[in-house]
This record gives C-alpha cells, structure tokens and sequence, in this order.
C-alpha cells in the first residue's frame, strides 16, 4: 500500500478488501489537503459494492466526538513535513482551533 501511496503523493490511504479475494485490494490515496473519498464497500460477492462517503461520516465523529478536547499543538509522530504543518496550523486557526499568533 505504501507504494500506491508514494505514487499518488498521499499522506493516508484507505484498503478494502474482499472475502472471496482476500489477496486483492483496492487502495483508495488520501492526500492530507484533500477532501476524503467516497468509496466502494464490498458486501455479498452477488450483491454490487455500496460507496460510502467517508467525509460527512468524519464530519459527525468529529462533531459528537470530544475532540474540542485534543491539544491539537502536540507534536506529531511521526511529524507532518513543515509545509503540511503550517498548512495544518492555518486551517485550525481559520476553523479557531487555535489561536491566531
């Protein structure tokens, strides 16, 4: 999968596989600046995948999720390159995550 990755410059990836072929998958790259996917769910080899959009699911965790709680000026492991920092840093001072310096 890390090949996929590096492939398409995606800092994250989604695998699905499915029962009946456990030794194929489909590798869906997520770049860290990009909206996330919508992707196909396998369910029964008869029946047809069901896509599953993962961002407004995302959207709900996070919005009941206590992540308010997070201290989002920890130190990432492994970092994020500095460019992806500061990107990330300005998308939660917009979003008044954190303070605007």
């Amino acid at each position: 999968m890390n090949d996929v990755l590096a492939a398409k410059h995606a800092t994250y990836g989604v695998c699905v596989f499915r029962a009946a072929t456990p030794k194929e998958n489909i590798v869906y790259p997520i770049p860290l600046r990009a909206r996330l996917p919508v992707i196909a769910i396998p369910l029964r080899p008869a029946d047809q995948d069901v896509p599953l959009d993962l961002q407004p699911l995302i959207n709900q965790c996070h919005e009941r999720g206590c992540y308010h709680r997070l201290d989002y000026e920890a130190l990432l492991d492994p970092p994020l390159s500095a460019e992806d920092s500061a990107w990330v840093n300005e998308y939660l001072r917009e979003a008044s995550v954190l303070p605007t310096p």
